[in-house]
């Protein structure tokens, strides 16, 4: 018996097609009662799986780089949620949803030049400070 939808060969008698899942035979025999509506039941059976270009994959790596740098360095509040970011990112990206990843990548770099920023204004000022008072002993 061959499927309706597909086009698959079934084994005779089989209620439903062992390739996509159309039902393959009438209810209980009666030709009024057919159950198949025309659906496409394959649907989502033929998906190719979604690639990622080097491009994509070398500049997440780098921010991933990046994150961790900040999170070991410089501060590590911020390291930590641009991390979180961009994982959140790589899952979307795995999932197939690039607006998602280029949102959560856009935020975790933003999150992290942020980061970055306010450890330098910091350093900048924790330096001046105590460097201002060594100067004043001498």
């Amino acid at each position: 018996m061959y499927c309706p939808n597909c086009g698959a060969n079934s084994r005779d008698g089989a209620p439903f097609c062992e390739n996509c899942g159309a039902p393959l035979q009438t209810y209980n025999g009666n030709p009024n009662m057919n159950y198949s509506n025309n659906m496409n039941y394959n649907q989502g059976y033929q998906q190719q799986p979604f690639m990622v270009s080097k491009e994509v994959e070398k500049s997440f790596t780098t921010l991933l780089i990046l994150c961790v740098l900040e999170l070991a360095c410089c501060n590590q509040l911020f390291g930590g949620i641009a991390l979180i970011f961009a994982i959140l990112g790589k899952n979307a990206l795995s999932n197939g949803d690039i607006a998602k990843y280029e949102k959560n990548t856009k935020t975790a770099k933003t999150i992290l030049i942020v980061g970055l920023i306010l450890s330098l204004v910091c350093g900048v000022l924790y330096t001046g400070f105590f460097g201002f008072s060594i100067l004043a002993e001498l």
